[in-house]
């Protein structure tokens, strides 16, 4: 048995994408199993994700990790693997709250433009909801 988990190879919409599952921040204990599993996303829970990525990045660091489309699907795998169902709704959730003319609202612009580029190109995507209430 391992105590590290090796790089891996998963799918986002058809494209081949090598990963580092995260075995719970790489803690002692031995892998016993390993799970396949489809992890369904939706553009606002891929940008809730990259938003948390890149939070307390500089505007050349987003555009940086931005750049590669490859590179984007790989952090929001091994990111949404390592973050779960509960933890990207909490940060979804928290897309709402953000408030115009910040940076972090120039920032979710910026994750949002990209997610919606390489995740689902070609397709009309609603912009994202802003709200000072919670999105259900």
């Amino acid at each position: 048995m391992r105590i590290t988990t090796a790089p891996t190879v998963g799918k986002v919409n058809g494209k081949h994408v090598k990963f580092t599952p995260v075995h719970r921040e790489d803690n002692p204990s031995r892998v016993a199993a390993t799970m396949t599993v489809a992890l369904p996303l939706s553009i606002e829970d891929i940008a809730a994700v990259l938003m948390y990525i890149t939070n307390g990045c500089s505007r050349a660091e987003v555009t940086d990790w931005l750049a590669d489309p490859g590179e984007v699907r790989r952090l929001v795998m091994e990111t949404a693997w390592a973050l779960g169902g509960s933890a990207i709704n909490d940060e979804r959730l928290g897309l709402a709250e953000i408030e115009s003319g910040t940076w972090d609202s120039e920032r979710l612009d910026m994750v949002w433009t990209c997610s919606v580029q390489v995740f689902t190109p070609g397709t009309k995507v609603p912009a994202p909801r802003r709200s000072l209430e919670r999105v259900a």
